[in-house]
């Protein structure tokens, strides 16, 4: 897979927006889940979405902060309040498979 940000394996630079990663996994964390299978992939999985999510809520919210353009704060606002949405819909999935903090945790 090319290493263009365009797919998972998101190149060091790529969708840096600055300098941050903002949830996108490295080639280790990509290969980690690689070997897992059944409940510890979807779990993986479901928690590194969860991790990708908050981390497109990072520019969201700085220009919801700091913005000066009108419509760019609002499609910030907009795409913020989806992402919430998103993350919440994948954290009960995350909590279905028993993944961290639910009441059928299979991680400890």
């Amino acid at each position: 897979m090319p290493d263009d940000g365009s797919g998972p394996r998101a190149g060091a630079t790529a969708h840096s927006h600055e300098g941050g990663n903002h949830g996108m996994l490295t080639d280790e964390q990509i290969d980690a889940m690689a070997r897992l299978d059944g409940s510890e992939f979807d779990i993986a999985l479901l928690a590194a979405l969860v991790e990708h999510h908050y981390g497109g809520l990072q520019p969201a919210d700085k220009e919801i902060e700091g913005g000066t353009d009108a419509e760019a704060v609002a499609l910030a606002q907009s795409e913020a309040d989806a992402i919430r949405v998103e993350v919440e819909d994948v954290r009960d999935l995350l909590a279905a498979v028993g993944g961290p903090g639910s009441t059928n945790d299979q991680t400890s």
